[in-house]
């Protein structure tokens, strides 16, 4: 039977029934932030828990760790990213207490997912590593 057999009716029924199975099936939505040398990459994953991958020099060196924060019995399990924003940092800090140096250089990319729980999470990624952060 082919489309132009079916009534009106029986297409309707069809479509519907096409987009109501497209909705229930959900979709990860990937994120990918590099450092800024391109030798390191962070790719992040957000259904229905965070998780993140990383490579060196192409080198997979994590596969999905899981990044989970709970706070008073509420966690980011089964959220959703409703936004997303990235910045590029490179600058040079003089601390007041000097460390071994006298300007420590901080040069990284981030990655900022917002969260349907009003929590955030920041990826950093750096020339020589990676690091994670929630804001509530």
């Amino acid at each position: 039977m082919t489309t132009a057999n079916l009534g009106l009716k029986e297409v309707f029924v069809l479509i519907l029934l096409v987009f109501g199975l497209a909705s229930q099936t959900t979709f990860a939505k990937t994120y990918q932030i590099k450092s800024p040398d391109g030798a390191i990459v962070l790719t992040a994953q957000a259904e229905t828990e965070i998780t993140y991958s990383l490579t060196v020099d192409g080198i997979l060196i994590l596969s999905n760790a899981k990044a989970a924060l709970q706070i008073n019995g509420v966690s980011n399990e089964k959220i959703n990213v409703i936004d997303s924003n990235r910045i590029s940092i490179n600058r040079v800090l003089r601390p007041h207490v000097q460390q071994k140096s006298k300007e420590i250089t901080e040069r990284y990319n981030e990655l900022v997912l917002r969260l349907s729980n009003k929590q955030e999470i920041a990826f950093r990624v750096f020339d020589n590593g990676m690091a994670y952060r929630f804001g509530v």
